[in-house]
């Protein structure tokens, strides 16, 4: 599913600053869903609500949350739940995980991440993207369907996932990471829940 843009990109001069194995990715794939909305690759620069490579990536939006090193990475895919993969100074593809803040190599290249995600779209979720559209239409652009309760609680299976904006979503996701970084061996932390955390920021 084309998510469009009227952008041309050779004009753009962050567009040339890109890694050349994105810049040719982008120059045929600027912005799409695939398999009923579970991955999101962003469009280049901002359109219909949805925020794009460009905007994802300044690090002021929500890198920075993090307190990481997360600025050398480019951050242009997420599946379904809002884990995101980006492509590191290396040229790797790397998934990262917004609960716990790590980055763990995913493929050796763009193309290899390609052919990764073709031949098993459970990667990024399809399933759980397709039972969603079936009972609540398809995802909204700008929201991601994490779980209800995060997954590095060991309440969280079978709880069901909550529909999200995707700014908000890593915010928490940020603070919920610097929050178990921080904790001791054995010593426990009452966090806010998501529902919560999304209510206040609405």
């Amino acid at each position: 599913e084309p998510i469009g843009s009227d952008h041309i990109l050779e004009r753009e001069v962050s567009y040339q600053s890109l890694p050349s194995s994105l810049r040719d990715f982008y120059r045929s794939h600027n912005g799409f869903f695939a398999f009923d909305r579970a991955l999101l690759v962003r469009l280049f620069k901002e359109r219909r609500g949805l925020l794009g490579l460009v905007e994802w990536n300044d690090a002021k939006q929500w890198k920075l949350d993090y307190e990481c090193g997360l600025e050398d990475y480019v951050f242009f895919a997420d599946d379904v739940v809002g884990y995101s993969y980006c492509l590191g100074l290396d040229q790797k593809v790397y998934l990262f995980d917004p609960e716990q803040g790590v980055l763990e190599c995913h493929a050796d290249s763009v193309d290899a991440w390609i052919k990764i995600i073709l031949s098993d779209p459970s990667e990024v979720g399809s399933s759980l993207a397709a039972l969603w559209a079936e009972e609540h239409g398809e995802i909204p652009f700008g929201y991601r369907i994490p779980p209800v309760i995060p997954f590095v609680m060991k309440e969280s299976e079978g709880m069901g996932n909550i529909l999200a904006p995707e700014l908000p979503l890593i915010k928490y996701r940020a603070l919920l990471a610097r929050t178990l970084r921080d904790l001791d061996d054995g010593e426990q932390v009452q966090v806010q829940s998501l529902a919560g955390y999304l209510r206040e920021q609405s």
